[in-house]
């Protein structure tokens, strides 16, 4: 990938007839990756080079700085902080570890599922209520233990901005029926502040650089893996009146973690 500041940069000799696509391109979603895909084929018939050019400053930052969206990294610091990882940014997948007797969260990436995990850089968690086991149910306050999806990206939160896990996933719908527990909660998120009602409060800075991570690499390729610990380290550790099935959560949280190489 050559990325080139214009007007500073030349162009280089080898960028014959570029096939350009132009936008902001803030997100990455699918709207973007078709038009980048066409642009790819275009230039691969033509024999061209397929381009993509943005801007920074994001324009509304220049037009209208009172209605900029937040920023927390600049596009130097991203795509320097993926290259030291060896990954492109935006990346083609990335994971959130959660552990909650550290409250640490580290950031995963790879750019495809061919290739491996790759730490990229860690945040303390500001705010998790509750302690080590699952959420059970509504209004226990616990955090989830599991393996979530992200279904929406929330830039209005109440909280400064926030990112809502696919709590809950169905392996806890099975689990709620076998018990016969119905009313298991929702609504829970990562998110800014420092605050935490079942949530993950991770301040407005952070929340900031992983609303934009989120939106960068699409929702729909996230994962967040929330354990009680790092089973990479340690095994399960006994939890007083935990329900029968829990044994059968931590393997699968032990298998998935076991995919992440820990940090050197």
């Amino acid at each position: 990938m050559d990325v080139i500041h214009f007007p500073e940069d030349p162009r280089p000799s080898r960028w014959v007839h570029p096939v350009l696509a132009l936008g902001n391109f803030d997100g990455l979603h699918r709207g973007h990756l078709k038009i980048i895909e066409r642009v790819r084929r275009g230039a691969a018939e033509h024999g061209g080079t397929p381009m993509a050019m943005t801007f920074d400053p994001h324009p509304p930052r220049v037009l209208r700085p009172d209605q900029a969206p937040p920023l927390l990294m600049t596009t130097a610091q991203r795509l320097e902080a993926f290259e030291r990882a060896g990954v492109a940014y935006p990346p083609g997948e990335v994971a959130l570890l959660v552990f909650k007797d550290t409250r640490a969260l580290e950031v995963y990436a790879r750019d495809s599922n061919a290739d491996d995990w790759r730490h990229v850089t860690s945040y303390g968690v500001c705010g998790a209520s509750g302690k080590p086991g699952p959420k059970l149910a509504e209004g226990d306050r616990q955090v989830p233990e599991g393996i979530y999806g992200i279904e929406l990206l929330n830039p209005a939160s109440r909280f400064h901005l926030s990112l809502r896990l696919d709590y809950p996933n169905a392996f806890d719908r099975r689990m709620g029926a076998a018990d016969g527990r119905v009313n298991l909660g929702s609504d829970i998120m990562i998110h800014g502040g420092a605050f935490s009602v079942g949530c993950l409060a991770m301040g407005d800075d952070v929340a900031e650089d992983l609303f934009i991570l989120a939106a960068r690499t699409g929702k729909e390729n996230m994962r967040v893996v929330i354990a009680p610990t790092d089973f990479r380290q340690e095994q399960p550790r006994k939890i007083m009146y935990e329900p029968r099935w829990v044994s059968m959560l931590y393997a699968n949280l032990s298998e998935e973690l076991a995919r992440f190489p820990r940090m050197a």
